[in-house]
């Protein structure tokens, strides 16, 4: 079984997440936070290569991928964020598809991740936190501005899809997480 936590930046979704696979039987369950698999991007050949041919070999310091001027020129525009999100998510998909084997059941923590198109999320949750644009500009280093741009794409594209359940974050979300996961 393989079951999706998603929800905005600053949702809840990893302590949810974290909660939920306390309850689980840690002997068939494994969590995968999406946010650790995006460190591999720095590392991939395919990935620096596109960042090179898409913003210049300026964006580049002693070889590596300088992180801050990067985000500077991803939030540029709409239509540079798009791309550069798509590019970067399809490569993250990959190496969760490396991951996830039929031995486990798989908890995926991950703010898009109901974008996969090769993953099959056999339940799949939405976390909706009101207060989650306050808790992504306390927890970012990026502009306000910056955070509403990534916030607004993240809604046009959660409109476009309907197999999602979605749950207001409440205080006992972790036990009605769990109670789906394990309804049939």
């Amino acid at each position: 079984m393989i079951v999706g936590i998603s929800g905005n930046i600053g949702s809840g979704k990893t302590i949810i997440s974290k909660k939920v696979l306390e309850k689980l039987d840690k002997n068939k369950w494994k969590l995968i936070e999406v946010d650790q698999l995006n460190s591999l991007l720095y590392k991939d050949k395919v990935f620096i290569n596109f960042v090179k041919d898409n913003f210049g070999a300026d964006i580049f310091a002693n070889n590596e991928i300088n992180k801050d001027l990067l985000k500077k020129n991803i939030f540029k525009d709409k239509t540079t964020f798009s791309k550069f999100s798509k590019f970067a998510w399809l490569l993250v998909e990959k190496y969760l598809i490396e991951k996830v084997n039929k031995e486990f059941n798989y908890l995926i923590d991950g703010a898009i991740i109901y974008q996969f198109k090769n993953i099959k999320f056999d339940k799949l949750f939405f976390i909706q936190n009101n207060e989650n644009i306050a808790n992504a500009i306390k927890r970012s280093t990026t502009s306000v501005k910056e955070e509403i741009l990534f916030l607004n794409n993240f809604q046009e594209s959660l409109k476009k899809s309907s197999e999602i359940i979605t749950i207001k974050y409440q205080p006992n979300l972790s036990e009605i997480i769990f109670k789906k996961i394990m309804e049939n």
